[in-house]
């Protein structure tokens, strides 16, 4: 973290964001509720929105999401996480577009000026 963090740019941000959503998958293993399904699915968000590299780890915690169940791995693709997965996605979906469309640019003109 250290060396991430040592320099001006969004490595740091996008470690930070891969290691809270690791963690949050370990406690969403253990205990997969709706509230922590969400809370996940916006450490996915913002872990995309940190940076956009990030995007092979959304593909495999979506993955660990979907065939982990609380003591093993669940083999039958009937009894996997199918709506807890969709609804992380849908909420990660919408938190990388939140901070895409409601950021403001560098340099741009103040809206309040007008």
């Amino acid at each position: 973290m250290i060396a991430h963090f040592s320099i001006a740019a969004t490595d740091g941000a996008a470690t930070l964001f891969i290691f809270a959503t690791a963690w949050g998958l370990v406690r969403w293993r253990r205990e997969p509720t709706w509230k922590r399904t969400f809370g996940l699915g916006l450490l996915l968000g913002l872990m995309l929105l940190a940076k956009f590299s990030t995007a092979p780890m959304l593909v495999l915690a979506l993955l660990l999401m979907l065939l982990l169940g609380p003591d093993k791995i669940i083999r039958d693709p009937v009894r996997w996480n199918w709506s807890r997965t969709a609804a992380a996605i849908v909420l990660a979906f919408f938190r990388r577009m939140g901070g895409v469309f409601l950021s403001r640019p560098r340099g741009s003109p103040s809206t309040t000026a007008l």
